[in-house]
């Protein structure tokens, strides 16, 4: 009996040691799977990360480029009939070109007072400046911010801020506008 009972116990432990095994090895695989789709999840919020950092960083920069068609306007700089055809062909920077012509200090002193008398013009100037920061911040969450934020200063949106940001230094109680 003792032999047979020893021997019955075996035989239970080597099936127990059998399912254990086998649920051990469906439980690696299953592992092995939960570490694939996390992965292939990291890759895809990654992806659209960078996607939808890119879809807004185009509506943000047809955003600056529109109002600095209405800076333009209120600076009352030249804008001729060449540059608005510019502009149809599809070189949508022309105007923060037009408004980095203004880096003297008589004409930073014409935005600054612009920007104190005129509602209309802050209105502008603030959305410009908000929207260009809102653009900066958005790379930094993205990890975009080495690269492209280097990028987005050199860029004419980037200079026309510098402007803005130079103009009005003495409002927002930074130093004198320095000219360039």
């Amino acid at each position: 009996d003792l032999t047979s009972a020893s021997s019955k116990l075996a035989d239970d432990a080597k099936e127990a040691a059998t399912s254990v095994k086998r649920q051990t090895d469906t439980l690696a695989q299953t592992s092995k799977q939960a570490v694939e789709i996390t992965d292939a999840l990291k890759d895809l919020a990654k992806q659209s990360g960078h996607e939808d950092f890119l879809r807004r960083m185009s509506l943000v920069s047809e955003g600056l480029e529109s109002i600095a068609i209405d800076i333009n306007r209120i600076l009352e700089t030249r804008i001729t009939e060449d540059d608005w055809k510019r502009y149809n062909r599809g070189d949508n920077s022309v105007f923060l070109r037009k408004i980095l012509g203004m880096r003297n200090k008589a004409k930073l002193a014409k935005i600054n007072q612009l920007y104190r008398n005129d509602s209309s013009f802050r209105e502008y100037v603030n959305r410009y400046v908000s929207q260009f920061d809102e653009l900066i911040e958005s790379a930094r969450r993205s990890g975009q911010e080495g690269a492209l934020g280097a990028s987005f200063m050199t860029s004419d949106a980037g200079k026309v801020y510098m402007v803005l940001q130079s103009a009005l230094a003495r409002e927002v109680g930074g130093e004198e506008p320095d000219p360039e």
